[in-house]
């Protein structure tokens, strides 16, 4: 009798990993995309107007990982305009709302962030997550043909002060072990090298640009987050 109950105990379980095992593998997985207009993919089209488009980095990736993750889903939460300051609190360094386009559940990117992350916290679930926010705490420094240093300094000091802080919450919003990876910046300063007078400021600015990211570097290492290098 015990023989027959161990062996009807068994098929049970059997039965029971057949029936999970499909479901299992036919959930969705993510990823997640995060940061500012280059999250989304925003560019302008042919009236000059910004949008956002299927064709940004986060769109390339995507159709990368796809082919290597069944089932995985592209979710952007990137906002035009974003400052890693709005990306925590919905508004900007000034306390004025600048976000292009956007409308984040909770009011701001991270609160958003870190209800799509609790909501699929399941291991594995989200498959990948991508962040890249810094550009426009410095983008807007150049006055006429030159940069203004002091407008560098503060921007440089939000992100220091701001990222860690978004690195830590993402973290633990998010199941263990989800891989992560963070941008450094491109150099917005190069187009004055356009301009009739600030040649040598656009050459001047690539050491900025170094600094900047150096620091960025280390505190991605600091955050558990790879590097992922961006381009001018």
């Amino acid at each position: 009798m015990r023989l027959r109950l161990a062996r009807f105990a068994l098929c049970l379980a059997v039965l029971a990993l057949m029936a999970a095992a499909p479901a299992d593998a036919a959930r969705a997985r993510y990823y997640l995309s995060l940061g500012d207009s280059l999250a989304q993919g925003m560019q302008p089209d042919a009236a000059g107007l910004t949008i956002n488009t299927d064709q940004g980095y986060a769109d390339q990736l995507y159709a990368i990982e796809k082919r290597k993750i069944p089932r995985l889903k592209l979710v952007k939460l990137g906002c035009g305009g974003e400052t890693t300051t709005s990306f925590l609190t919905g508004h900007g360094n000034s306390g004025d709302a600048l976000l292009l386009g956007c409308n984040p559940a909770g009011g701001s990117q991270m609160v958003a962030a870190e209800g799509f992350l609790r909501k699929h916290r399941r291991r594995g679930e989200v498959a990948l997550l991508t962040l890249d926010v810094g550009a426009n705490d410095v983008d807007g420094c150049e006055a006429e043909d030159a940069i203004d240093t002091t407008c560098v300094i503060r921007g440089a000091e939000h992100v220091s002060a701001n990222l860690p802080v978004i690195m830590r919450r993402l973290r633990r919003a998010a199941a263990p072990g989800t891989p992560m990876a963070a941008m450094t910046l491109y150099n917005p300063f190069l187009q004055l090298y356009l301009t009739p007078g600030g040649r040598a400021e656009a050459i001047a600015s690539d050491g900025y640009a170094r600094n900047v990211n150096e620091g960025l570097a280390r505190l991605y290492r600091a955050g558990g987050f790879r590097r992922l290098s961006r381009s001018a």
